[in-house]
């Protein structure tokens, strides 16, 4: 009778276990439905952000590759590159229908960010700018953000490191030689991460040139300082908006002078009309033209105010343009000197590339004025 019991009780406890997990299962994918039902109407509405947020709660309790894929569609439309190009490449290595999708999805984040393959020894821990990235061999490339990062291989006490600067749209291998192997550490770019042998080697390269001695640490392209770097986006901002006001305020200055000589010659128009002289008309018109024409002297000293009216403003129009247009070319100037004083210095062999020097000055002329960029890139 009691061994009876035991077993029934035994079964009991089976049964409810495995309800109980069923339950919970239940639970979950009901909980990640709604939140990737979430995300779609947020989606649909545009509204990428919470469209992003949504998919990343519902993937999190529920790994679908339907909801990877549009995780990753909303981390492409909110400016989040590196994010999708991980998930889009995640979900191409699996069993997902919607591979066309994923790989346009893949070419365009890629376009904002650099593809980094790293190789070294198996089971060595790759980390980017102190962040594990997982153990060697990494089940795909790295996705950065443009700028300046650091690799690092470890396997137990050999460490292997490597700076780079990473450039949108750029795809390139880097080779981890961890310390105490005969080679160093070695790196080169490639068309495609995929193009290079997994087993490749630091001391047998696959069609890898040597480099001449004096390409090696190059200069930024003063185009990537300018777009990047906080000194080159505050003093190039600056130069623009000095000297685009320096055309502007030309230009107003140009319309300005325009219309007091068409003023003016209205005024003369008029003179001639009365035949009256003009000297003088617009200092004493009551006495150019004689008593009894009060009313016509009147209108002549009316014209003859908005004439000066309108010379007055085309002479601040002009000082304004001639201090926005030294303004400019001093800040072009400093923005060359902190180009070289601020850039950084690509450590990357390569070809040679010659040092950007640019020249911005501004220019005037009676029918208004401008700026001029000159130079090298």
């Amino acid at each position: 009778m009691q061994k009876t019991l035991a077993a029934g009780l035994l079964i009991a406890l089976v049964c409810s276990g495995r309800a109980a997990r069923a339950d919970d299962d239940a639970t979950t994918t009901a909980a990640a439905r709604e939140r990737f039902n979430e995300g779609v109407s947020y989606f649909d509405q545009k509204q990428y952000e919470k469209a992003r947020a949504a998919f990343l709660q519902a993937y999190a309790l529920k790994k679908h590759p339907a909801v990877l894929l549009n995780l990753a569609q909303s981390e492409l439309r909110s400016s989040h590159e590196r994010d999708a190009a991980q998930h889009f490449s995640e979900y191409l290595r699996g069993s997902g229908p919607d591979r066309d999708a994923a790989q346009a999805g893949l070419a365009s984040a890629k376009a904002a960010i650099a593809e980094i393959t790293v190789t070294t020894d198996a089971d060595a821990d790759v980390s980017v700018d102190g962040t594990l990235q997982g153990l060697a061999p990494l089940p795909g490339p790295l996705y950065l953000e443009p700028g300046m990062h650091t690799l690092q291989a470890k396997k137990g006490e050999r460490v292997g490191t490597q700076s780079l600067s990473a450039k949108p749209g750029e795809s390139r291998e880097i080779r981890l030689k961890l310390a105490g192997d005969a080679a160093a550490v070695a790196a080169k770019p490639a068309t495609s991460p995929a193009s290079a042998p997994e087993n490749q080697t630091a001391a047998e390269p696959a069609n890898e040139q040597t480099p001449p001695a004096h390409a090696e640490h190059g200069r930024e392209s003063f185009f990537h300082w300018l777009l990047t770097k906080p000194a080159g986006v505050i003093s190039g901002s600056t130069t623009i908006l000095l000297a685009g006001g320096a055309v502007g305020f030309a230009v107003a200055s140009s319309a300005s002078y325009s219309n007091a000589d068409d003023i003016a010659q209205q005024i003369n128009n008029r003179a001639h009309q009365d035949e009256v002289p003009t000297r003088g008309i617009c200092v004493d018109p009551n006495a150019v033209l004689g008593p009894g024409n009060e009313a016509e002297a009147a209108r002549f000293m009316d014209a003859c105010q908005h004439r000066q009216d309108a010379v007055n403003k085309g002479d601040t129009f002009k000082t304004v343009a001639t201090v926005a247009g030294v303004g400019a070319g001093v800040m072009a100037v400093t923005t060359g000197v902190l180009y070289f004083v601020t850039a950084d210095h690509d450590d990357k062999t390569g070809s040679a590339r010659a040092r950007p020097g640019i020249a911005v000055l501004p220019w005037f002329g009676s029918q208004g004025g401008g700026f001029s960029v000159s130079g090298r890139f």
